[in-house]
């Protein structure tokens, strides 16, 4: 593998991903508490963290228009966002597992690389 091929591959699956992370973490580090308390609301955590990722995928699957009444398509959008914000946690979980695993990987790859040049 070439050296520019290695840095592309390390910010493309370590370093945005891992970046999204912090940042989604540093500006919704406020909804983990329920009132202002010491217990940790973690249903409203998890889709917080995972409504942006996971709401594009929902509203391809279910679009709410042409239903008629105005309560079922708000029903169809409430559901879009609970099933995106869980989908979306599950995409969070493994953006973390692969930068995470990526990050010592390229470091390996890089190494060799100016090792075999």
């Amino acid at each position: 593998m070439t050296k520019g091929t290695i840095t592309k591959e390390l910010f493309t699956k370590c370093i945005i991903p891992l970046a999204y992370c912090a940042g989604a973490i540093f500006t919704l580090w406020s909804l983990k508490l329920q009132n202002n308390s010491d217990i940790v609301n973690y249903i409203i955590v998890v889709f917080a963290f995972g409504l942006p990722l996971g709401i594009r995928k929902m509203f391809l699957w279910l679009i709410p228009t042409a239903y008629g009444d105005l309560g079922v398509s708000v029903g169809i959008i409430i559901i879009d966002c609970v099933i995106g914000g869980l989908i979306g946690s599950f995409i969070l979980i493994w953006f973390l597992i692969r930068g995470l695993w990526y990050m010592p990987l390229s470091i390996y790859r890089y190494i060799k690389s100016i090792k075999m040049s």
